[in-house]
């Protein structure tokens, strides 16, 4: 499970498909600020910055001076999601038999 952005471990041999070939039944799971598409995806970002792109900032401050939530509720809850998501996945594997 990563949080880089989206292809900054291609380089090193560690996309999702390089790794799913060189270990079948690998679960690789990937989060980022922007997704994979779009004109930021290729940006790095973290949850304040989501916060401040996305007018969160704004509503819990003003304008002037911008506001944040009391915690990094964004990155909290995807990478909580993102975890049920893979230990799913791993779950679902062993109930069906393929490798893993």
């Amino acid at each position: 499970m990563t949080g880089y952005r989206p292809g900054a471990l291609d380089r090193f041999g560690l996309s999702p498909e390089a790794l799913a070939e060189r270990h079948p039944g690998l679960v690789v799971a990937q989060v980022s600020a922007w997704g994979a598409y779009g004109p930021w995806g290729g940006r790095r970002g973290f949850d304040s910055l989501v916060q401040a792109a996305t007018g969160i900032a704004v509503t819990e401050g003003s304008a002037e001076r911008p506001g944040a939530l009391p915690a990094q509720a964004l990155d909290h809850g995807t990478g909580y999601l993102l975890a049920a998501a893979v230990l799913r996945a791993v779950t679902e594997q062993s109930y069906d038999g393929a490798a893993g």
